[in-house]
């Protein structure tokens, strides 16, 4: 890949990064964000909210899970009492992994250029 290729993927890899900076989200688009009115929700420093819903999580089992194992060691099991599927669900609520922008980076990266080793 050329090196102009590469700079125009990273610069818009920036401009996504910053579209979805959690403040800016929740100043400019306040009805979008699921945590309007009561905070970010997650307490990372600047939280980005791209991945809203983490692109690890397992989908492919009622009960969820992590397909990476958690690489922050976070998570826990979520009893959820009466419920017909599962009676609980893997709950990654105080996972940051995918709100931080180095993380984000990578995901998008790899998508962009079809290159999954660790390039940024």
């Amino acid at each position: 890949m050329d090196e102009l290729t590469k700079k125009c993927i990273e610069k818009r890899i920036d401009i996504i990064l910053k579209e979805f900076d959690f403040e800016k989200r929740r100043k400019e688009y306040p009805e979008e964000c699921p945590c309007n009115g009561i905070g970010p929700c997650h307490n990372i420093e600047d939280l980005n909210c791209f991945f809203c819903y983490c692109p690890a999580y397992d989908l492919s089992k009622p009960e969820g899970g992590c397909k990476i194992g958690n690489p922050q060691g976070k998570g826990k099991w979520f009893e959820r009492l009466g419920h017909e599927v599962s009676d609980r669900i893997w709950d990654c609520g105080e996972c940051t992994y995918p709100h931080q922008k180095k993380i984000i980076r990578k995901y998008l990266w790899r998508l962009f250029t079809g290159q999954f080793e660790d390039k940024i």
